[in-house]
């Protein structure tokens, strides 16, 4: 009878503490909208980081803006130096923190900036899309996509994080099955003495 409220007590115990040391797992996600970083930072199961600090970091490690989520952790920075690789830092300031890094070759998914020089280009309207230059063409439609996109991805990114009923279950009965081999090789040494 002792072994087996050993063996209960250390699984009520495992169960208690588990689930504490994912409890406040900080992530951020982000993605590029033209000259502006735009994301979400949230702790795990989906619950809004809006407290946290967000930074975007060039590759030296330098801050090269800042700001605060929302209170839904949304987040918009604009990018003072153009299409650079740029670290996204979410903390709050209570030893979580998240990183999401975002590569130079990302900005080709977004509109370029809008350029100082004149070119005698007709402007485009929505009954002729022929008359857009291919290249503008490419970057309004790269940058539409990365609008439905950045969105979808953060979504599949938080589910990512999330503890499902299977999940669960299936730590149940990985415990039971433990537990029933431990009890198996038990009988199997009394029966031999």
């Amino acid at each position: 009878m002792q072994p087996i409220k050993f063996s209960l007590g250390i699984t009520l115990l495992w169960l208690l503490l588990a689930p504490v040391a994912h409890a406040h797992l900080l992530k951020v996600f982000a993605w590029r909208d033209g000259q502006a970083i735009v994301g979400n930072a949230y702790f795990s199961g989906g619950v809004p980081a809006q407290g946290a600090n967000i930074r975007l970091q060039n590759k030296a490690g330098v801050d090269i803006a800042t700001g605060h989520p929302n209170t839904k952790g949304d987040f918009r920075l604009e990018i003072p130096t153009g299409k650079i690789a740029v670290t996204v830092v979410a903390d709050t300031h209570d030893g979580h923190i998240a990183h999401w890094d975002l590569s130079a070759a990302d900005s080709d998914t977004t509109t370029e900036a809008p350029s100082t020089t004149r070119h005698n280009t007709p402007k485009a309207t929505s009954a002729s899309p022929a008359a857009l230059d291919p290249t503008q063409l490419k970057n309004l439609i790269s940058q539409a996509v990365a609008e439905q996109i950045g969105p979808l991805r953060m979504e599949l990114s938080k589910d990512a994080g999330a503890f499902r009923f299977s999940d669960i279950l299936g730590g149940i009965g990985y415990i039971f099955g433990l537990a029933g081999i431990c009890f198996w090789l038990k009988s199997r040494k009394q029966a031999k003495t």
